[in-house]
């Protein structure tokens, strides 16, 4: 793979430097990320582990993806992380982060200008013919990195909520369907059958990409295998009796990332021809239940506030409210056939 020459930012106002970013250096990034976070009125804390662990991500090149900004004192002051492993990386994604102290610098521009570069080399390693865009995201009240990114010509394209519930009393038990019972994943025998049903009930979420199978499973073995809170008891499957089959996934984790007061709900989808039957709601409620039973009570998730299959309705029929808005920022990069899920029956 070629990377671009031009390895540091250029262009960055007097008093501020470009490093290429080092393994090192996550202490430092996630108490930039604390401070955006407090900046927000958030409470985050990040885990420099953690950090370095999705850094060691398979197809992932740090060194070649990644700069820190930092100001005379030589602290990290701005991030930028490029994220184009999947095959073909027809949407490279980037991590963007300022310390609120620096928002009025001007180190804003000269970053996303060298994202812009790098992104620009996915192009070559894309089938001729399709689109090709650089996706970013930012928290909405995070104003000034909005402001950045729309200046320099990214649009908003979609918003994603996140949701929670603060549970005071147990949450109802799950009504399933006939023919249909909830249990935890068996490990590690069901690991690769559940990954297979996490991918096919994902297939009508906008943005899924077609992945192969081998890069599924590097992907999902790194995450089994680097994740402290991987609790398989907390991966739950919706099986159907008369086959066997999984049907439904509730992929948990106790503590969300940053947030240690929350349990999380990572994934949580329905097979297609298994839907419209309450298995998600079922797998939602058992999920819940089992926090319960841990002590765990405030629960959060992720999903597209336009989710093509009414997830936002599904979790506000469970009890949660939104809690934060994200909005997924584009720049277009070549124009051409778009292959990833916008619609609902768009991909078998």
């Amino acid at each position: 793979m070629q990377f671009i020459q031009q390895k540091l930012i250029q262009g960055l106002p007097a008093g501020y430097t470009s490093t290429i970013t080092q393994p090192e250096d996550a202490e430092q990034i996630a108490k930039m990320w604390a401070a955006v976070g407090d900046y927000l009125g958030q409470t985050r804390q990040y885990d420099p582990n953690e950090i370095r662990s999705d850094w060691e991500t398979p197809d992932y090149h740090l060194q070649e993806s990644s700069r820190c900004v930092r100001n005379e004192d030589g602290d990290v002051v701005g991030y930028l992380n490029l994220w184009d492993n999947a095959n073909p990386p027809l949407h490279p994604h980037v991590s963007f982060g300022i310390h609120p102290d620096h928002f009025d610098a001007g180190i804003g521009e000269p970053m996303l200008q060298w994202a812009e570069a790098r992104a620009r080399q996915a192009i070559d390693r894309c089938p001729p013919e399709v689109r090709v865009s650089m996706l970013m995201s930012s928290n909405l009240k995070n104003q000034p990195i909005i402001d950045t990114m729309e200046s320099y010509g990214l649009k908003a394209i979609r918003y994603f909520f996140r949701m929670i519930i603060n549970m005071t009393e147990a949450p109802p038990k799950p009504q399933l369907p006939e023919g249909y019972i909830i249990r935890p994943m068996k490990f590690p025998e069901e690991l690769e059958a559940t990954i297979r049903a996490d991918d096919a009930g994902f297939k009508d979420h906008w943005g899924y990409m077609e992945s192969s199978w081998e890069d599924l499973l590097k992907e999902w073995n790194h995450h089994v295998e680097t994740d402290k809170y991987f609790d398989p008891d907390l991966w739950f499957l919706a099986i159907e009796e008369a086959t066997g089959e999984i049907a439904g996934i509730s992929l948990c984790r106790n503590e969300a990332w940053a947030e240690p007061s929350l349990a999380y709900v990572m994934d949580l989808c329905v097979l297609r021809e298994h839907r419209k039957k309450g298995l998600a709601l079922a797998l939602l409620h058992h999920s819940f239940g089992e926090f319960w039973q841990r002590g765990r009570k405030d629960v959060a998730l992720h999903v597209d506030g336009s989710s093509l299959t009414g997830a936002v309705r599904l979790y506000e029929r469970a009890g949660m409210h939104q809690d934060e808005t994200t909005a997924q920022y584009e720049l277009l990069l070549r124009e051409g056939e778009e292959l990833m899920t916008t619609a609902i029956d768009q991909k078998d």
